[in-house]
């Protein structure tokens, strides 16, 4: 499976507004060849496990030098999806909503697939920046 990951790379929000609310389009791709294989693929998707140390984000704004991130975010909504059966070929699109609680640098990437028992993750990082909106941005 190929794994593609559409989301905004830098946001701004006010956040005494609540948190920020981050759309993210996932798109799977069964990548065997259609012309020499018929055999459709069946996996969970799932993007709640800390399959690596993602659930930190990279860095929070500002960050003291000797200081650990600590913040984390969450997802809204569904994060776990069964396919059945994708054929050679097919793409599955799957749309997913991350929630993230203060200013920072966010790898979303917590994705991982499971097919017969055994777990594959996305090596990829998926970097999102937000920003707390300022007074003067908010006015606007």
């Amino acid at each position: 499976l190929a794994l593609h990951v559409d989301h905004a790379a830098t946001l701004r929000h006010d956040f005494g507004a609540g948190a920020c609310v981050v759309d993210v389009s996932i798109r799977l791709r069964n990548v065997l060849c259609a012309a020499t294989s018929d055999e459709a693929v069946a996996f969970v998707f799932e993007a709640d496990r800390n399959v690596r140390s993602a659930a930190a984000p990279v860095s929070t704004m500002p960050l003291a030098a000797d200081a650990e991130p600590t913040e984390v975010f969450s997802w809204a909504g569904p994060k776990r999806f069964s396919v059945s059966s994708l054929m050679p070929g097919a793409v599955v699109d799957l749309q997913l909503k991350a929630r993230v609680h203060s200013p920072g640098v966010y790898d979303l990437n917590r994705f991982f697939v499971s097919i017969n028992g055994t777990v594959h993750c996305f090596p990829q990082q998926y970097l999102v920046t937000v920003h707390a909106a300022d007074a003067a941005s908010a006015v606007m």
